[in-house]
């Protein structure tokens, strides 16, 4: 399996040729002008938002967006890119490689990693048309199986995020039965650490770290948890849901295997 993208090319070809539920979560605007953007001795960015920092107010507003996404996860990526330092990373090396790869990585970029990815997943399924993007039948049909309703889901949601102790993130997770299930992960923990033993994918995450709504919502984790849930863009869940399906049907192959082959 090739691990590494030999060229910008061949690397703009893979991303046009993605059909995996990650197309939706990292691609930029602009693929040219991320590319341009990179170099081997810094091979990641931070991503770019797919939205203005004042357009999910007033559940998330600009002050608290802009914090997060231009100081704390820019700084995640900083760090990353100098914890590399000196280790040859090809342009377009997805930055899931780094924090699964446990051999061949130092626990420093591994942890920056995790953030960094966690991050880009957290700003690509919120959207600013929070009310034109109701649940799909199909994911209708999933939360009902799952948790009887809609409304049980969103209850859950909140009450499982409230117990998470300290810092970390909370997950919306497919399993490979097709039910969804709610999982928080401490600090910058990721779900597909654990791809090999459980085959569980993440659908949506929500950053439950202090630094994401204090500005905000002071310690009110609750209220930042309610309002939350009205930004959430199902339309892409939905999108990301259905290719996890077909995912699920090869649980031998990592969920990103085939974007290198």
């Amino acid at each position: 399996m090739e691990t590494n993208i030999e060229s910008a090319q061949s690397n703009r070809l893979r991303y046009a040729q993605f059909d995996s539920w990650l197309k939706y979560l990292f691609a930029p605007s602009s693929i040219e002008e991320f590319l341009a953007s990179c170099s081997e001795d810094r091979p990641f960015h931070l991503p770019p938002l797919p939205y203005e920092f004042a357009a999910l107010e007033p559940a998330m507003d600009r002050e608290s967006l802009f914090w997060h996404h231009q100081v704390l996860h820019r700084a995640h990526v900083e760090n990353l890119n100098i914890a590399l330092k000196g280790r040859f990373i090809k342009v377009g090396t997805r930055v899931e490689e780094v924090f699964l790869k446990t051999a061949q990585f130092p626990i420093l970029a591994r942890e920056e990693a995790k953030a960094h990815w966690n991050h880009s997943f957290f700003w690509q399924i919120m959207t600013s048309r929070s009310g034109e993007t109701g649940l799909t039948e199909t994911l209708w049909y999933a939360m009902r199986k799952s948790f009887d309703s809609f409304q049980n889901f969103q209850k859950e949601f909140v009450r499982i995020g409230m117990g998470l102790q300290g810092s970390g993130w909370i997950w919306l997770l497919t399993q490979p039965n097709h039910q969804l299930k709610i999982v928080t992960t401490r600090n910058q923990d990721n779900p597909l650490e654990n791809w090999d033993q459980r085959f569980d994918l993440p659908l949506l995450a929500c950053d439950l770290w202090e630094h994401c709504y204090y500005l905000q919502y002071k310690a009110r984790r609750e209220f930042f948890l309610r309002r939350f849930l009205d930004l959430i863009d199902w339309r892409k869940i939905h999108l990301i849901f259905i290719a996890q399906s077909q995912i699920h049907k090869t649980k031998e192959v990592r969920p990103f295997d085939h974007l290198y082959d």
